[in-house]
């Protein structure tokens, strides 16, 4: 009955992302050549409308000759300059467009600690859940089947909250506050594992391997597998994947994308990597002197993304392409591994055991001018917070702060705040949000 009710709510609310899906599934087995062609199409369109609409870009295309005529094949892109994210935020009102555009407002610290506030169209937001949907088709997930979501969140008002509740119960999700997790949570959420069966979990691969690790620990069967678990948001380690994989068969579906640009790639029923989402985006692979190459930094094209165009954006993830194809005839991009996001978790003097990711909700949320930052706890009871920023954060937004890491850490935890001209990453290159040195 749910199920039914499910769809039926769905086709009222989302009817245009049930069509954009439908017309997806006829694109995923196109040729290399085909997929470039309608690449290109949908390019030369996003080219044109750049052209004539948004500042940055009509300057750019003028300067380098390519102007309103579009580009004859995608190597052509490359004349267009990379775009960093101190470019969006030194110029942001260049890539605003001069028509008007239906869109949402985000904001994200992507992987290198530095929060930026970006635009996107609703259709390419369409877009984006299409591909969900269909990644969810290929893992034999239909709308209205039970589903747990262990996810992230700090906490909603009474509105947002009702909301919420009603449209998990429609959708017939089991919802969980990833950053509330801690050691008894972790107990009573298995302990609810072993009485109901899901058809789907979907989480971070960290809290995966920790559910995984309790089941383990309690030496006693487990029956109630889900046909399919997806995990997304942070790296998926190896380690992490073994333990879940160990426990729940091979059922784990890694997936990539970042807020400016999500929906990037999905993990098929093979499980040889990632296949790009070509139907949404353009990427490209660079080193370090800007040559292709098979593992180097992402540079991405959004083609849907009309309220914001990023055409050759740097995200700042480091992937690599895989050497072989993949058996299961698709022939996209296939990414054998991506270097994104880097999280420790946060111990409490409470018991709590707080994702890295709630930091990151929490400091895009407290109205801060921060250009950089880093959580580091070297002493349980103890948080240092780097950040860089032209101005000292304000009492209200260190209230702010305080008041959810206390509620999620403990009352008499310490915050101290430090400002810093620049933050380092570690000796591997990457950026670390959240640094926990007890461990």
């Amino acid at each position: 009955m749910r199920n039914k009710l499910a769809k039926t709510i769905y086709n009222i609310y989302h009817k245009n992302v049930i069509e954009a899906e439908e017309n997806i599934s006829k694109l995923e087995y196109l040729t290399k050549s085909e997929i470039e062609s309608y690449q290109l199409t949908k390019l030369n369109l996003l080219l044109e409308y750049a052209y004539a609409n948004v500042p940055y870009y009509k300057d750019i295309l003028n300067n380098i000759g390519i102007g309103n005529k579009g580009v004859k094949n995608l190597e052509e892109l490359k004349m267009l300059p990379i775009i960093k994210k101190d470019d969006l935020r030194n110029n942001y009102s260049l890539f605003i467009p001069e028509n008007e555009v239906n869109y949402t407002i985000g904001s994200t610290s992507g992987s290198t600690g530095e929060p930026l506030i970006y635009r996107k169209s609703n259709n390419s937001k369409v877009i984006e859940m299409a591909l969900v949907l269909q990644f969810e088709k290929n893992m034999g997930i239909e709308i209205g089947d039970s589903k747990l979501l262990i996810w992230g969140g700090i906490e909603m008002n009474p509105y947002k909250k009702t909301k919420r509740y009603i449209k998990n119960y429609i959708y017939n999700y089991d919802y969980y506050i990833n950053y509330n997790i801690n050691n008894d949570n972790i107990s009573k959420l298995v302990d609810k594992l072993y009485k109901k069966h899901y058809a789907y979990y979907r989480s971070y691969p960290s809290t995966m391997a920790l559910v995984a690790n309790e089941i383990t620990n309690r030496k006693e069967e487990f029956h109630n597998r889900p046909n399919a678990i997806s995990v997304s948001v942070e790296t998926l380690m190896k380690s992490d994947r073994d333990i879940i994989e160990k426990v729940f068969g091979k059922t784990l579906y890694d997936q990539y994308g970042c807020g400016e640009v999500n929906s990037v790639a999905f993990e098929c029923s093979e499980h040889q990597g990632l296949h790009h989402a070509f139907e949404h985006s353009i990427i490209e692979v660079l080193d370090d002197n800007n040559n292709d190459s098979k593992s180097g930094r992402l540079i991405i094209t959004n083609l849907d993304n009309y309220a914001m165009p990023l055409i050759r954006y740097e995200n700042g993830d480091i992937i690599t392409l895989a050497e072989q194809k993949c058996p299961c005839g698709r022939e996209s991009i296939l990414i054998s591994n991506i270097e994104g996001r880097i999280f420790d978790r946060i111990v409490g003097i409470n018991g709590n055991i707080v994702h890295g990711g709630f930091f990151d909700d929490l400091i895009l949320k407290s109205n801060t001018n921060i250009n950089k930052w880093q959580i580091v706890q070297n002493d349980i009871d103890n948080l240092i917070l780097y950040y860089v920023s032209k101005d000292d954060i304000s009492m209200a937004s260190k209230n702010y702060i305080e008041q959810y890491i206390k509620k999620q850490l403990g009352l008499n935890t310490k915050i101290t705040y430090k400002k810093k001209n620049y933050l380092l990453p570690e000796e591997n290159g990457k950026y670390k949000f959240v640094k926990s040195m007890l461990y």
